[in-house]
């Protein structure tokens, strides 16, 4: 009767193609993980820049149209146009249609501690996690002033937006206080 003695290698001989196999799919997803939350935050970061400059673009108009501090949805159309031009120019694959902007103008005058608040609203729907109607630690007791808030918002194809359930849009907002 004969044995079947198997060596030590005879024995591994399939666990290394198995292990390699396992490791590089792990890899392999690890990477492209990876990949894309850093093209994920290339947009976000774009978007911020966007919503930035378009905050300062609204403060700063005041002193470009006569001392006019009311905001109007002229104003807004004007930024919304710079805005998805800029971002044209500077993002390959945009879509102008899908982008959305959301603006708002809140203001309290001291010592009458009366508010007032505008808000506008140009292409795909857009809103701010937090809107400033009705914040009121965002302004002094003793002074009047205007914050404005300017909301960028841009669907973005992600893995990683879809773990997070946001619905893949990316909302860039910044505050910016009026002159």
């Amino acid at each position: 009767m004969a044995v079947n003695k198997l060596t030590g290698r005879q024995r591994q001989r399939g666990t290394f193609v198995i292990e390699c196999a396992l490791v590089l799919g792990v890899l392999v997803l690890l990477i492209g993980f990876t990949s894309d939350i850093i093209s994920w935050q290339a947009v976000y970061a774009r978007l911020q820049r966007m919503a930035h400059s378009g905050a300062t673009l609204i403060r700063e108009r005041e002193l470009l149209f006569a001392d006019r501090e009311v905001l109007t949805n002229d104003d807004v159309q004007k930024l919304y146009q710079i805005t998805r031009q800029s971002l044209t120019r500077t993002y390959g694959d945009f879509a102008p249609g899908q982008l959305g902007l959301y603006v708002e103008q809140v203001e309290r005058q001291y010592p009458s501690g009366q508010w007032s608040s505008v808000a506008f609203h140009q292409g795909s729907p857009c809103r701010p996690a937090r809107t400033l109607k009705g914040n009121s630690r965002l302004f002094p007791a003793d002074q009047s002033l205007i914050i404005y808030q300017v909301t960028v918002c841009y669907p973005a194809d992600s893995y990683y937006q879809a773990l997070l359930g946001n619905g893949g849009v990316l909302i860039a907002s910044t505050l910016m206080p009026g002159r």
